[in-house]
């Protein structure tokens, strides 16, 4: 396998890292040819399952599945042969978004997780990806995949053969007189290629919004360095991907940017604030400077303002230290 490969695998499944998978039973829903599989099993999971419903399980078999800690099985995940609960970790990377009813697939994957367990599923964007949606893909499933490999490599070739030309003779020039897309372009290879940091690829390559996605960073790192898996955060602001970033659960059991209307739990708005400042909330992060009254009279009372990125307030609960 290729080194490019293994940066991919642990860019998709961040912030999750590579002594993560130790001794723990995995599943890969939608294994392919068993690339990502490889790298779980190098992480010396106890036991890794690949699942595909097509053909690319005798490839995957063919690659990986003479490891001794992995199976490839040939089968549906929308309706697995696994019993509930069997799996500490699954994962799906660029599946779910093809099915037909994609929720149904993740509901079914997760089923196959055990209580504390964990699911990580990365899928296309919806918005920004109208191309892909209308064209890339029905020509994938219509076309591309019916294709004999050697076929498939040789036109691969040929359509990114002027996009590799444009890299070099137009972008790399235009880097020079500072052109910013050029400027994006070279950031990415260098990152890509493992010769500069995520931090300084999005700081330099990806203005005006490289200092925010940093500030992100930061307060993910600080938060999963003062807590436990098992704690709870809560995040005042749109900022919703932190919850990822940071590897911790939304106090509530499903997030939500503020621009969309306040969601309603079973218990109304008085249960959904008991939640959110319950003792297992050990964090809560302030972006906006328009927090309502019971969530800083909450703060006053339980927690401490312990650090500020970039204009973000964390408050940490005084009494579970």
């Amino acid at each position: 396998m290729h080194d490019t490969f293994e940066r991919q695998f642990l860019d998709w499944i961040y912030p999750i890292q590579p002594d993560f998978f130790k001794g723990k039973k995995i599943l890969d829903a939608g294994c392919g040819i068993g690339r990502h599989i490889y790298y779980t099993a190098s992480y010396e999971a106890q036991e890794v399952i690949g699942v595909d419903l097509s053909d690319a399980v005798e490839v995957a078999f063919e690659n990986v599945g003479r490891l001794p800690s992995v199976h490839i099985i040939q089968a549906d995940f929308l309706k697995p042969p696994f019993r509930s609960g069997t799996y500490d970790f699954a994962y799906s990377i660029g599946v779910l978004h093809h099915l037909d009813y994609p929720e149904a697939g993740f509901r079914s994957v997760a089923s196959l997780v055990r209580a504390g367990g964990t699911i990580l599923a990365w899928v296309y964007a919806y918005e920004g990806n109208a191309i892909i949606r209308h064209i890339i893909d029905p020509v994938r499933r219509k076309v591309t995949s019916r294709l004999p490999f050697v076929v498939l490599m040789v036109l691969s070739n040929i359509v990114t053969l002027p996009v590799r030309m444009v890299a070099m003779l137009i972008y790399r020039p235009l880097n020079k007189i500072g052109l910013k897309n050029g400027e994006y372009v070279s950031h990415y290879v260098r990152y890509k290629s493992g010769r500069e940091t995520y931090r300084t690829f999005v700081l330099n390559g990806w203005p005006p919004d490289g200092p925010r996605l940093v500030a992100l960073q930061d307060i993910a790192d600080y938060v999963q360095a003062h807590s436990t898996p098992e704690d709870r955060i809560y995040i005042w602001s749109d900022d919703v991907q932190l919850y990822y970033l940071a590897n911790r659960r939304c106090s509530l059991d499903f997030v939500w940017p503020l621009y969309v209307e306040l969601p309603v739990v079973p218990g109304g708005p008085e249960e959904m604030k008991r939640r959110l400042l319950a003792s297992s909330t050990r964090f809560v992060i302030i972006a906006r400077d328009d927090p309502p009254t019971w969530l800083t009279r909450g703060l006053a009372e339980n927690y401490k303002l312990v650090e500020i990125i970039e204009g973000r307030e964390i408050y940490q609960r005084t009494d579970n230290n």
